[in-house]
């Protein structure tokens, strides 16, 4: 079992490092106030249990958590995500409160497990003059019993923790979803002018369930708008084998899921769909209305067909604008004249993409459930 004292040197010597010696870091402790808080805080730290982690950026981690929490004292633990690297405003708490996602106090118990497991850096707002000025000398006071623990964990990045509430729609989505549908609360993450399209992401994120949530936070996060539409893309490039793997599996009779069929065959045969066709059969199963769309919306131009013709058409001339996107922005040529940065071009072209996203990812539900 994890020791309170091993994480508790582990935490001092990161923040003491380079400025007392071994010999002094000794000395240093922890004060551990009343009796009662410290005991409640210690089966927090022993009951902690860590998840799933990932970073969202490089400077941001997120974590899956549970742990028993004073809050909720006499409960069993309770699940909550974890941040580091990053602080919520008051109006931003107030908008995750309306989902049912509240702020959890962080306790030394539990600050001592997230320091050292999800390995938080110390602040690049505090210096060692800083600490050298206030708390190096602490333990030299008569009467010393600890440094505060309030004032090692302020030396340290950001640390939010938070709790979605049982009754949260929220609850039900896989773990990364709800992280990143937390993060997207974030206005300080958010570099590019969507305006209103910011909730669309968020929809995204929390209404559909198999769209890979990272690509669509990295996608409202990107300080460029041909990142952005990559990341969308990328969520469409996700799925490019489902619909010509679902038609083989069908024609052989094939046991198990779409996905893993897919897989097999690519493992085993090297079988890669091309991507074009593969779009096409993709957006061949979005709405008429959605399609219709793309010729409001000023995505692509209005075609030269027949009525009878005009969704096939449709489906071609989408498809082709998207790919043609993708490859100005993937393959560079010195000659070839680099795409527009007008916002309002690529405000509307992601709009777009993230319509058709919620159609095809709707439309293949059940495979992806599977």
């Amino acid at each position: 079992m994890p020791s309170m004292i091993e994480y508790a040197q582990y935490c001092i010597n990161k923040v003491f490092d380079g400025i007392l010696t071994e010999s002094e870091l000794k000395k240093v402790r922890i004060d551990k106030g009343d009796r009662k808080t410290f005991d409640r805080e210690r089966d927090c730290f022993q009951s902690f249990r860590l998840e799933e982690q990932e970073f969202a950026l490089p400077h941001i981690k997120w974590g899956a958590c549970r742990a028993k929490i004073p809050e909720t004292e006499g409960q069993d633990a309770t699940s909550f995500l974890v941040f580091t690297g990053l602080r919520f405003s008051e109006s931003e708490y107030k908008e995750l409160s309306s989902y049912g996602i509240e702020p959890v106090v962080l306790n030394t118990g539990l600050a001592l497990r997230v320091i050292k497991e999800f390995k938080v850096p110390i602040s690049s707002h505090v210096t060692l003059l800083e600490i050298e000025e206030n708390l190096s000398s602490q333990h030299l006071d008569e009467g010393y019993t600890g440094h505060d623990f309030q004032e090692l964990i302020d030396c340290f990045d950001e640390i939010t923790v938070l709790k979605i509430s049982e009754n949260s729609a929220v609850l039900r989505h896989s773990k990364s979803a709800q992280a990143y549908f937390a993060l997207s609360f974030s206005n300080a993450l958010v570099r590019l002018p969507f305006d209103e399209l910011l909730v669309s992401f968020k929809n995204l994120i929390i209404d559909i369930p198999y769209l890979p949530p990272d690509s669509i936070f990295k996608s409202f996060t990107s300080s460029h708008w041909k990142h952005s539409y990559l990341e969308l893309y990328r969520c469409i490039e996700a799925i490019y084998l489902l619909p010509k793997a679902k038609q083989l599996k069908a024609e052989l009779q094939a046991d198990g899921s779409v996905l893993d069929f897919a897989e097999k065959v690519e493992y085993h045969l090297g079988w890669r769909p091309r991507e074009i066709d593969s779009l096409k059969s993709l957006i061949s199963v979005v709405p008429n209305e959605t399609l219709e769309h793309a010729v409001s919306e000023g995505f692509i131009d209005e075609p030269e067909q027949s009525e009878q013709e005009r969704s096939h058409k449709l489906i071609e001339k989408i498809s082709l604008r998207v790919y043609e996107l993708r490859n100005g922005l993937v393959h560079y040529r010195i000659r070839r004249q680099n795409l527009t940065d007008e916002t309002e071009l690529w405000r509307m072209s992601v709009n777009y993409l993230m319509m058709m996203l919620r159609d095809i990812y709707m439309h293949f539900s059940q495979d992806l459930d599977e």
